[in-house]
């Protein structure tokens, strides 16, 4: 009876020892209860790493901060030598490039179009390429003044996205020399390049019909004016004081001035009758407007507008009827 006894202790006691054995091998959590089990494959992934961390993540899209400028050039990819399309999103749509900011912008979103204007840049320096798009918006517009004064500014390519260049954009941008207009603008508002004293030519569009007040006075260096036949406006000043303004060899035996299709100004010294060349499409503002001394202006049919105070203030309606009655005539 001892014997059996004491067996029957011995294996209680053994039992005993391997359940605590067992207890202290076990990994438990503060609340007591055991921990999930990790798969070895997934200790690199950690759920509460910052994306940006993990080579792997692209990160955040560059395109998404409008003063973000962009990748840094050496990891720019070597894309195939193409012209690139690029959409909203600044991605090429040949070759999938983003596009590469080479100034940070000031921009300001416009609700009513759902596009981004271009605003005011007087800091910018050298040659600026303004982006396609920003933020998936496209850019449409340059503001009043938005360059104005900058003196930095050596160049300025615009995108086919924006349709205005507002009122004094690049007004007083002394260094300017190089200038990209691209088709999709219809006006070139009033003082734009006023004062851009090292700009030497300027292509405008086929694209624009109007040429503001001033637009391109003072432009000291400027020789070379290509002017498209889709231009029906140009306002008075447009191009007062540019170089090709102030070349004698550039004005008619009677003093009229002309750029391509475009009469743009009679000299205060003109009289008698003046014939407008055969070809003319457009009478610039106030062309002929103090003009006293006329007596008689022939318009060609190959003109199809004109300007607002063309003839204004020539007194002597006796002598110059031809001209009012031709003036009613192709305003219609």
């Amino acid at each position: 009876m001892k014997h059996k006894f004491t067996a029957v202790f011995l294996a209680l006691l053994m039992a005993m020892s391997a359940g605590l054995v067992a207890a202290c091998g076990e990994e438990k959590t503060p609340s007591g209860e055991n921990p999930p089990a990790v798969n070895p494959g997934d200790t690199e992934k950690d759920p509460e790493k910052n994306p940006g961390e993990n080579p792997s993540d692209p990160g955040e899209d560059p395109g998404e901060n409008p003063s973000d400028p962009g990748k840094d050039p050496e990891e720019k990819p070597n894309y195939p030598e193409h012209e690139h399309i690029y959409t909203a999103e600044n991605v090429c749509s040949v070759c999938g490039a983003k596009w590469e900011y080479t100034e940070i912008l000031n921009y300001e979103f416009d609700r009513e179009t759902d596009s981004y204007i271009v605003s005011n840049n007087s800091f910018a320096n050298g040659d600026i390429v303004i982006p396609y798009g920003v933020n998936g918006k496209f850019v449409t517009r340059i503001k009043v003044y938005a360059f104005k004064g900058c003196t930095g500014l050596t160049g300025i390519t615009i995108p086919d996205s924006v349709t205005a260049i507002e009122t004094g954009a690049f007004v007083n941008c002394s260094e300017l020399k190089n200038i990209t207009i691209p088709n999709s603008v219809t006006s070139i508002e009033d003082n734009v390049f006023e004062g851009c004293t090292a700009l030497t030519g300027i292509t405008i569009p086929d694209s624009v019909t109007s040429i503001g007040l001033g637009a391109f006075m003072d432009c000291t260096g400027l020789t070379s004016i290509e002017i498209p036949d889709s231009v029906t406006s140009i306002g008075g000043s447009a191009f007062e004081g540019t170089a090709y303004y102030q070349d004698e060899t550039n004005w008619d035996t009677q003093g009229v001035l002309y750029l391509g299709n475009h009469l743009i100004k009679a000299r205060e010294e003109i009289a008698g009758s003046y014939t407008i060349r055969q070809g003319t499409k457009n009478i610039a503002y106030g062309a002929f407007a103090d003009r006293t001394g006329l007596t008689s202006v022939e318009i060609p049919d190959s003109v199809t507008s004109i300007g607002d105070s063309v003839f204004n203030r020539i007194r002597d309606t006796a002598k110059n009827q031809k001209i009012l009655l031709k003036q009613s005539l192709s305003r219609a």
